[in-house]
């Protein structure tokens, strides 16, 4: 009976010991700006994902020649995303000369909507590989899968268009100065028509 036992508790809590023995990922996706706070159908905006590393640091390459991470995120349905820049900061001042080692990773994504993309949260899944490196140089790799909250909102309207970008919309759309205007204009040229008709007489 108590071999029974023994064997079931190996079989329950060995997987939990293991999972507790997993170190979390070096980085954590922690925040997510979006130009406009908000995503809108038929349009496009600037999203920016910046992942901070926890107690530990990114290998950045060199002063020489930079190594950034490498990021996949795919376009979803009425969700065009093409990946922009990416960035790093927050160096080590203490590191060996020749290494950059980061706690901040940044990315840019130019998103682009269709006028079909449904309202309210979406979730994007990404991922980003990376090596980890210590102080002394020593590098191993890690892999973060990854959700960028998105929220998506009705489309922007378009501005009122100029009083002044059609010279004939303007009486259109202000009918009281038609009464004022037009009358003055009128008695501005009766001169003028004087003077041509003087003149055409004379010749």
């Amino acid at each position: 009976m108590k071999r029974i036992l023994l064997f079931i508790c190996v079989l329950v809590f060995a997987p939990i010991a293991s999972r507790a023995q997993q170190p979390s990922p070096c980085l954590q996706l922690s925040q997510v700006k979006v130009d406009g706070h908000v995503l809108h159908q038929n349009g496009a905006a600037r999203v920016q994902l910046v992942f901070t590393a926890q107690h530990c640091y990114v290998d950045s390459g060199s002063p020489l020649g930079a190594q950034m991470p490498e990021f996949g995120v795919e376009s979803q349905t009425g969700l065009g995303i093409e990946m922009g820049a990416s960035g790093a900061a927050r160096f080590d001042q203490s590191a060996v000369p020749g290494l950059l080692r980061a706690q901040e990773i940044s990315l840019d994504l130019n998103v682009v909507t269709s006028p079909e993309l449904e309202l309210g949260e979406h979730k994007v899944p990404g991922v980003v590989r990376y090596q980890v490196i210590d102080e002394m140089g020593n590098r191993s790799p890690e892999t973060l899968s990854f959700d960028i909250p998105l929220k998506v909102d009705t489309p922007r309207t378009k501005p009122a268009p100029s009083s002044y970008d059609k010279p004939g919309d303007f009486f259109d759309k202000h009918p009281i100065w038609t009464k004022v205007l037009i009358p003055v204009l009128i008695v501005a040229f009766i001169p003028l028509f004087i003077i041509a008709s003087a003149m055409g007489d004379g010749c």
